[in-house]
């Protein structure tokens, strides 16, 4: 069995060798250099757009705290569903008129 184990071992240590042969260290560089500008192309354009999304929430806040609480509280849209909400309500439950 340990035969076995050593004969595998040389085998592997044969692949890889032929397969560093292979391998230019140059192209590999290269190749390397690449891909890591392809992803800072990707990074750069993440961070703009977390910088543009920060940028609107600074100026969405900055719009709200001019407003009313009340204006605010009516422009929320769970506000108006509450009250869409409470009118559906309101009719069904309302008593039709004798004429």
């Amino acid at each position: 069995m340990n035969i076995f184990k050593r004969l595998l071992t040389i085998g592997k240590a044969e692949i890889h060798s032929v397969i560093d042969s292979f391998e230019d260290p140059i192209n590999t560089t290269e190749q390397g250099i690449r891909e890591m500008k392809e992803q800072l192309g990707k990074s750069i354009e993440a961070l703009a757009q977390l910088k543009a999304l920060d940028i609107r929430k600074k100026m969405k806040l900055k719009l709200r705290s001019r407003l009313p609480k009340t204006i605010i509280i009516r422009l929320s849209s769970s506000y108006r569903k509450r009250k869409k909400e409470k009118w559906k309500l309101q009719k069904q439950t309302a008593l039709p008129k004798k004429p």
